[in-house]
């Protein structure tokens, strides 16, 4: 009895440690998934070649370990199914909606699988709600919140992306977790992870073959871009998939999901040692990590309900002490952002467009006040912060003249001057300074495609 009682105990400590290997690559996939987007990566090419590349190794090491089994015909169309739900449904949603949102509301809206788990498992399968579940499931959603609630309360996203993330990517978890569930009992993870990504290459292969041709430009085989596919095809596709699927088998559908709440933590840390800078950490946002924690230590351990209430009431009353922000006296502005544009440590309020407004925090003020020389940005696709070189870059592309311009901004005197830009057109680049005057002509270096982050390595170098 004692025997079967610690082997038990063993394959449940194996389950968690392998649902946070999961869990922190999957938390890296949106920063990846992120810079593919925002570098204008066609989403069906690069999620196309991340089934091929998936479903090719999966085949490979399955078949030389000899651990993939026979399919069932009966049990065929529940392998189609768990594909169509997750990765056909799940990366659409997710994708495209990072694409219309933002990453921050992507993973906010992500965080509610394991509340929507909770209530299926109520119906479907007549489990009973406790209030220690419904309880673990609200402290996480409510840590993700208080965790992302700075940088997301000044945006306004657009009712399609959330959608798209709700109906789309929570629908096609929800598909996958059951089903897996149904089969782990019958089949090793390796097969069902095998014949989800081969089926995934086959669901997405119409979509690729009418908008991911055009995607196959030079710049999306660049390394830049080829290292992001490949890991996400083997990191977080071969390897975390079949992860997953043993912990769903040994922890169930619910308690496995709670994991997802930590994605998004996950995800602001990779952002943050990644492009430092870019993600500060507030007393908030700490105790919106201790909250998420509080969460899903409550649905995976604690019995009295009564302890995890106590220490949701007292870190919801640091929360509401130390809640308040900086960012609250910022001026209420359509489609804003808020980024730290003259590197002072404090983030900034900002429109992404043309003629955009800005709001520069003043610390020793501490109000926000418009910054006017912002408007002369030429603000035509996207903006990066480049805090170790103190400078902003926008960039242009023209199909029409297929040429790429990138145009690069520094904060001298309180007000934003032009330090330059570079050009692409028909394999060469040519850099000007601020004036427009041309300072330096060469030819495409072979194998560089025009991605901006391989043009400012070559402007530093200069």
């Amino acid at each position: 009895m004692t025997d079967k009682i610690m082997t038990k105990t063993k394959g449940l400590f194996k389950a968690y440690i392998f649902a946070l290997i999961a869990i922190t690559a999957w938390g890296f996939s949106f920063v990846w998934e992120d810079f593919l987007i925002k570098n204008n990566i066609e989403i069906f090419t690069f999620i196309f070649e991340r089934m091929i590349v998936a479903a090719l190794i999966l085949w490979a090491v399955g078949g030389a370990l000899g651990k993939i089994q026979k399919i069932r015909k009966g049990d065929m169309k529940y392998m189609f199914l768990l594909a169509f739900g997750e990765p056909f449904i799940y990366f659409l949603g997710e994708n495209f909606g990072i694409k219309y949102t933002s990453g921050v509301m992507a993973a906010i809206i992500i965080a509610t699988i394991p509340l929507f788990c909770t209530v299926v498992d109520r119906f479907l399968y007549k489990f009973r709600l406790t209030l220690q579940k419904v309880l673990g499931c609200l402290l996480s959603l409510i840590g993700i919140a208080l965790f992302m609630m700075e940088k997301a309360g000044a945006g306004s996203s657009q009712l399609k992306g959330i959608l798209l993330l709700l109906f789309f990517a929570v629908g096609g978890s929800l598909i996958y977790s059951y089903i897996t569930k149904k089969m782990i009992s019958s089949y090793n993870a390796l097969t069902i992870v095998t014949y989800q990504f081969s089926f995934g290459a086959v669901l997405f292969l119409p979509l690729f073959l009418l908008f991911g041709l055009k995607g196959l430009t030079p710049e999306f085989f660049s390394v830049s871009v080829q290292s992001k596919v490949f890991a996400l095809a083997i990191i977080c596709s071969c390897i975390c998939f079949g992860l997953w699927a043993y912990c769903t088998g040994k922890l169930g559908v619910t308690r496995v999901s709670i994991f997802s709440a930590l994605i998004p933590l996950v995800s602001a840390a990779a952002s943050y040692f990644l492009y430092p800078g870019q993600e500060s950490f507030t007393l908030l946002k700490v105790v919106g990590i201790l909250l998420t924690i509080a969460g899903v230590i409550t649905v995976q351990v604690v019995k009295d309900v009564r302890v995890a209430a106590i220490a949701a009431a007292l870190l919801l009353t640091i929360s509401c002490r130390q809640g308040k922000s900086y960012k609250d006296s910022a001026p209420m502005v359509e489609e804003a952002e808020f980024a730290d544009l003259n590197f002072d440590g404090y983030e900034d309020l900002f429109q992404r467009q043309e003629d955009g407004v800005c709001f520069l925090y003043d610390p020793k003020a501490e109000k926000y006040v418009e910054c006017p020389s912002f408007s002369d940005i030429a603000f035509k696709a996207s903006v990066s912060v480049y805090p170790e070189q103190k400078y902003l870059v926008t960039m242009h592309y023209a199909p029409h003249t297929s040429e790429t311009a990138f145009f690069m901004y520094v904060f001298e005197g309180g007000k934003f001057l032009s330090k330059g830009n570079i050009t692409e057109h028909e394999g060469k680049w040519k850099e000007y300074d601020g004036s427009g005057n041309l300072v330096h002509e060469a030819d495409l270096p072979e194998g560089l495609s025009p991605v901006w982050s391989d043009y400012i390595n070559l402007t530093m170098a200069q």
